[in-house]
């Protein structure tokens, strides 16, 4: 067991394989990082431990909706990675389920009108997500009611952010110190290499909307470049999303605390971790995307119907550098208040207190 500070032993696990052995997980230990979105998920899990004055929890980090390796009012899991809306099958046999995407489903219907082929490739894609998680839970429903297994409470399916992934620790660099104006660095392209074949297929040659967005965020940024030589532009594309290694990520970090605007476009979900990195590095962040969790809502994030709209969003913003500065420092305190892993982990001890005590 690892001892948190003025607490009960807490037991901390990673469980990626189904039916495997849980792998022991030390949040306090800076080096033990069995993926890379456990370092933000470190400092949650660091701050729910200390802030926590109930019974020893089992804290269980995982992308499995199906299962756990155990259950119980003791159980609290982290469900990564899931875009599919999907309640986990669980979710009534454990104190709760923080989830790092939405819960509920959504979709940014503002960028369908004017009428767009890519909002509407988006919109199918989203269809068929839904239709996907239908099957999900009519499964899931069926096999708990076989198991016997009690049906969730209100408020057990909890919603955070993504947080960051693979970005190191920086000091923040003063706004007017930044040299580079605009920024991108990531990849356009989705790995073709999974799932079924037939799906392999249709993501190669007709695109999925990360392709689809990016590419059409890269000609939109090109365009406002090539017009604008006196702005310091940086694109950076690299291979898809899994073979960014960590020379890679510190190049990557550098770049962003360097840039006052960060792009944060959609990639194969709707959310991004980019918006959260652009907002703990303090820069305006420009996204085509933002959630209806708490918190998205007033958070300072600039929204494009389309990519095709960004060299007015970005006019607008250059040509109002009182406005630029008043956002980076709003991006600098939300990322503190509400986004980081400290503001996430008390809330969410707030959360699972009123849970424990309603049981």
């Amino acid at each position: 067991m690892d001892e948190s500070p003025g607490t009960a032993p807490h037991q901390f696990f990673v469980c990626f394989d189904r039916g495997a052995e849980p792998v022991r997980w030390d949040p306090y230990d800076p080096a033990d990082l069995p993926r890379a979105d456990c370092s933000y998920l470190g400092a949650v899990v660091r701050t729910l431990a200390g802030s926590w004055t109930g019974r020893a929890l089992t804290v269980y980090v995982t992308q499995d909706p199906r299962w756990l390796p155990s259950y119980g009012d003791d159980v609290v899991a982290f469900l990564l990675n899931d875009a599919w809306f999907r309640r986990p099958a669980y979710l009534g046999a454990v104190l709760a389920v923080a989830r790092q995407s939405s819960g509920t489903p959504w979709f940014p219907v503002t960028t369908l009108w004017p009428v767009r082929p890519l909002a509407a490739a988006a919109l199918a894609n989203h269809l068929r997500i839904l239709l996907t998680r239908a099957k999900f839970h009519r499964q899931t429903e069926a096999a708990a009611a076989t198991q016997g297994l009690p049906s969730p409470r209100a408020g057990t399916l909890i919603d955070i952010p993504l947080g960051y992934h693979k970005q190191p620790e920086l000091p923040i660099t003063p706004f007017g110190e930044r040299g580079t104006d605009v920024y991108f660095g990531g990849s356009v392209v989705h790995d073709t290499s999974r799932g079924a074949r037939w799906k392999r297929l249709g993501k190669r040659y007709l695109g999925n909307p990360k392709s689809l967005y990016r590419n059409a965020m890269v000609v939109a940024l090109e365009r406002w470049r090539d017009s604008h030589p006196e702005r310091s532009v940086r694109l950076t594309l690299t291979g898809d999303f899994h073979s960014v290694d960590a020379d890679a990520a510190t190049s990557y970090g550098e770049h962003m605390m360097d840039c006052r605007v960060a792009l944060a476009p959609r990639g194969t979900s709707l959310e991004s971790y980019r918006v959260f990195e652009g907002w703990r590095y303090g820069c305006v962040v420009v996204a085509d995307a933002g959630g209806p969790q708490p918190f998205y809502q007033g958070a300072p994030l600039v929204l494009v119907r389309s990519w095709d709209d960004l060299d007015g969003v970005l006019d607008g913003l250059f040509s109002d550098p009182e406005r630029m500065q008043r956002l980076h420092e709003a991006s600098v305190e939300w990322w503190r208040a509400v986004c980081s892993g400290e503001a996430v982990g008390r809330r969410l001890a707030q959360r699972l207190t009123v849970l424990a005590h309603s049981g």
